[in-house]
């Protein structure tokens, strides 16, 4: 209590028709300092301290109680200025405010904004940090307990140490680091790396500039777009398309209902299941199984643990399943096409190599640029193309066969159409209702069937092909007859002589010779076979040698040659 002013002239001099004395008047005014002194009355309300002040200011717009301090109006006061601010804000209770502005912000409790959250420093809370409206911090923002927002904006990182749960969009221009769960109604977008160390479930996009890292279950029911690298060490589900420019892995099953895209790697070392296309500019890598429902496009290995099942379009560099692969469109591969299990193709399937170790078929046509390689069954109902085929069991193939190198069989080989082979052929039994056609050597355990005929070089092999007429009185056998026949046909009553010459044929070789009346040959004309330039020469059932040998009209001779310099004939021959 201060000194208040109490009237100092208490036997009222100071009145009408009194003596006032100069003291009356002295002791009253330093009365009326002292009251006003800095030690002077309190307005607290009692005797001679003045009343209370309820209102301040040029026209009392701060109103003052005993439980508060208020504007006289609503929404028009302010507390400091740009100019003049306070310095310390000391509050035991609670703050509710419309909107927070601040450079920086550090609660260490809870935090709970009705509207809207702007930080332009950064912001630490150590509890909850809960805001129906926007919140936007410029600098770093870091929560301990949960985070529920509507939509959020933060230039530098945000770290969440609970679970964050945005009823809008997330945007981080840095780092996001979550150790909880995250349930995000709207979009998110992260400018630095992405970590999520438990689950996280987005309605709407994941989009990102750096590293997307998820050790928790990913469900976003949207696109999922990261420019970096994609960590996932549980199940994904995404909605939409799944991007990234970088490599995605994957430890546990990944599934989307749109496209995947993966501009580096993409590991998959679980159950992987894509609704749309998969594009992938580096490999593919995993332990687990690969399902497309659409096109799969591999820039260079496709390299599966489990299986891999591609509904669309299949085309990989190289490729490198450990189980069983199953493609209903198309499978182009440009290197070696390797599976350990069974491998199925509706499609047309084209492979620089093929190294299956069970079972190919393929409904469509099958082209491989080198070796064709296959441990069991081989099934093509299209048109097959190789530079060499090496299957251990069997070869079916309903439309034609073509190898441009050697086709090694150890079962059993069916070529509904025309089978060519320009090396080698080795099976154990060959059904082929077109041509066969076998530049080399070829090889046969069992039995070879041909419904349309086999040929050589010459012709069919079950017909004897002419090799050439000949006209004139003299002509001689060549080398080029063997396996063939030689037509004589000269003119009427003229006598033809054929030369077996010596050192021409070798032992073995068959050559038939047929005397035929066409260009007007009659049976007075006599054909011979001079076997002069020969040790000898013996009709068939012959004792002696002979150096001429007559063919009878309308005869058919073959010569057996024993030797270079000998041989035998038979036929109608004297």
């Amino acid at each position: 209590m201060g000194t208040g002013y109490t009237r100092n002239d208490s036997s009222n001099n100071i009145a009408d028709g009194n003596v006032i004395n100069a003291s009356d008047l002295d002791g009253e005014f330093d009365a009326i300092v002292t009251a006003f002194s800095t030690s002077g009355h309190s307005h607290d309300g009692t005797s001679a301290e003045g009343g209370p002040i309820t209102k301040v200011g040029p026209a009392q717009q701060l109103e003052i109680s005993a439980t508060g301090l208020s504007p006289s109006t609503t929404n028009t006061l302010d507390l400091g200025s740009t100019a003049k601010q306070f310095k310390d804000i000391h509050i035991d209770g609670e703050a509710n405010l419309d909107r927070v502005s601040a450079d920086a912000i550090h609660v260490a409790g809870a935090v709970s904004v009705d509207s809207t959250l702007s930080v332009i420093g950064a912001a630490s809370v150590g509890g909850s940090l809960g805001v129906s409206g926007n919140a936007s911090v410029v600098g770093t923002l870091s929560v301990g307990g949960e985070f529920t927002f509507a939509t959020a904006n933060v230039s530098g990182t945000l770290g969440v140490v609970g679970a964050a749960s945005v009823g809008g969009t997330l945007t981080v221009t840095n780092d996001i680091n979550g150790s909880a769960d995250a349930h995000l109604v709207g979009a998110v977008s992260v400018g630095g790396v992405g970590t999520f160390s438990n689950e996280i479930n987005v309605a709407g996009g994941i989009s990102g500039a750096s590293t997307l890292d998820i050790k928790g279950a990913a469900s976003v029911n949207e696109t999922l777009k990261v420019i970096g690298e994609t960590n996932l060490l549980d199940a994904v589900s995404v909605q939409g398309i799944l991007t990234t420019n970088n490599k995605i892995v994957g430890k546990e099953d990944i599934h989307t209902t749109e496209t995947i895209s993966a501009g580096s790697t993409l590991f998959v070392n679980a159950a992987t299941t894509l609704n749309n296309n998969l594009t992938v500019a580096g490999k593919i890598s995993g332990s687990g199984t690969l399902h497309v429902q659409e096109a799969a496009s591999v820039g260079t290995t496709l390299g599966v643990g489990g299986n891999a099942s591609v509904l669309g379009t299949l085309v990989a560099s190289a490729m490198d399943v450990t189980s069983t692969l199953e493609v209903v469109g198309a499978a182009s591969v440009g290197g070696t096409l390797g599976i350990t299990s069974n491998a199925s193709v509706l499609g047309t399937l084209v492979a620089s190599a093929v190294d299956i170790t069970s079972t190919l078929e393929v409904v469509g046509a099958a082209s491989v640029g080198g070796t064709f390689g296959v441990t069991d069954n081989v099934s093509v109902l299209g048109t097959l193309v190789a530079s060499a085929i090496d299957v251990t069991s069997t070869l079916e193939v309903i439309g034609a066969a073509s190898v441009g190198a050697t086709l090694g069989v150890t079962g059993n080989v069916s070529v509904t159409g025309t089978l060519a082979v320009t090396d080698e052929f080795t099976f154990a039994t060959a059904n082929t209702t077109g041509n066969l056609d076998i530049l080399k050597n070829a090889s046969v355990g069992g039995t070879l069937l041909s419904t349309g005929g086999v040929s050589d070089a010459d012709g069919k092999l079950r017909a004897v092909p002419e090799s050439r007429s000949i006209t004139t009185q003299i002509g001689s056998a060549a080398a080029t007859d063997v396996g063939n026949y030689i037509l004589l046909k000269g003119t009427a009553s003229s006598t033809q002589v054929l030369v077996l010459p010596v050192d021409t044929f070798a032992q073995g070789d068959i050559v038939s010779i047929f005397n035929s009346p066409y260009g007007g040959k009659t049976a007075a004309a006599v054909t011979t076979f001079s076997a002069a330039q020969m040790n000898s020469c013996f009709v068939a059932g012959a004792e002696t040698s002979t150096a001429l040998v007559t063919l009878a009209y309308n005869g058919v001779a073959s010569v057996l040659f024993a030797s270079a310099n000998g041989c035998i004939i038979t036929g109608n021959v004297s």
